[in-house]
């Protein structure tokens, strides 16, 4: 695969600032539920700010591995000739029929991967604070 890192367009539309404003809205909902205590009020923009990167990667990685080759090089076309954001969405729409389905998949694979340490941590306390069961016998052959 030869896709570059992506260029900044640098015509920022309205829909643009709605779909980052959307992601942000995800952000803080996830930092919101994780409760994480080293997020501060010093460090809470810096976080978001790094959390919206990550996701809008996160975004990025998964369409780009939904592409074929012949795809890939259509893209990478694209990014050299500093396409705008208009023309990238419309290669996506394009390129991968159910967009909307994958988007929401990659932000649904991105909040587990963000939250899986809470889950873990409440997974050990259950795990603790059940009690277990004996081993089966095993018979022998």
């Amino acid at each position: 695969m030869t896709t570059q890192s992506p260029k900044i367009p640098t015509k920022v539309t309205p829909q643009d600032l709605k779909d980052q404003a959307a992601l942000l809205s995800f952000i803080d909902e996830m930092m919101k539920e994780r409760n994480d205590p080293n997020i501060t009020d010093k460090n809470r923009e810096q976080m978001r700010a790094f959390l919206l990167y990550k996701a809008n990667e996160a975004i990025n990685t998964h369409l780009i591995t939904l592409l074929s080759e012949e795809d890939l090089k259509e893209l990478d076309q694209l990014l050299e000739k500093n396409a705008s954001n208009q023309e990238l969405d419309e290669f996506f729409k394009r390129k991968i029929p159910n967009l909307a389905v994958e988007i929401a998949t990659a932000l649904l694979n991105f909040r587990a991967a963000y939250m899986f340490p809470v889950l873990k941590q409440e997974m050990e306390k259950t795990k603790k604070e059940e009690t277990s069961l004996p081993p089966a016998p095993v018979g022998k052959n």
